[in-house]
């Protein structure tokens, strides 16, 4: 009998069901935790041409398996081996992979992943060090920095004090530094902006009124 172990890694979504544990392998010259799963539902539509699935219309279709990276589980870097079902469509003759929450198409990091990485972005800590701890490339950090740079949204309102830094991320940044600044009690990151010249952060601070300011 095959037990669900979801819950138990701290896995709750829907269709994903881990019910086998692989135990440990070495991968990347590091012992890793390896379970495995397979993506698999009923459709009842095609996510391309949106035809009902009616006298199957959208059949299963081969299988795609890929290595998703859970994060850490027990202290060791921990790895899905993901077979997800291909659906073809006779209506539009396309076939798509099956879809979950747990893991955007063509990624090979776990949402869960992503999440504790831009947490940790929002603290002042080095780049390399985030990349370490959780067992990811440096590249991946600097992404999701990217990311953090185009959706943070500035505050309604500022701290009274505010802590200034510059630091070079990403190569396809305008200038060579970008600019950072956090509250200095709870050090959460407020702004990242790619441009640290001086009239583009004036064009930032006069968003903010005069009596913040």
């Amino acid at each position: 009998m095959c037990y669900d172990i979801s819950n138990i890694l701290g896995i709750e979504v829907k269709n994903l069901r881990i019910t086998k544990d692989l135990g440990l392998c070495f991968h990347k010259q590091i012992q890793c935790k390896f379970y495995e799963d397979n993506l698999s539902y009923h459709v009842e539509h095609c996510d391309f041409c949106g035809k009902q699935n009616v006298n199957q219309t959208v059949i299963k279709h081969d299988s795609l398996k890929t290595n998703v990276y859970m994060g850490l589980v027990l202290e060791r870097p921990a790895y899905l081996e993901l077979k997800k079902q291909r659906f073809y469509c006779k209506a539009c003759q396309k076939t798509y992979t099956s879809k979950t929450p747990y893991i955007r198409s063509c990624w090979r990091i776990s949402t869960d992943v992503k999440l504790v990485i831009i947490q940790k972005l929002a603290k002042v800590r080095f780049e390399k060090d985030i990349a370490s701890d959780h067992f990811v490339s440096p590249s991946t950090i600097y992404r999701h920095l990217k990311y953090l740079g185009t959706e943070i949204k500035t505050n309604h309102k500022l701290p009274q004090y505010l802590s200034f830094d510059e630091f070079k991320s990403t190569n396809d940044v305008t200038s060579a530094m970008s600019f950072i600044y956090c509250g200095v009690v709870n050090h959460d990151v407020i702004e990242i902006s790619p441009d640290p010249r001086r009239f583009k952060l004036e064009e930032h601070f006069l968003k903010f009124s005069s009596e913040e300011r």
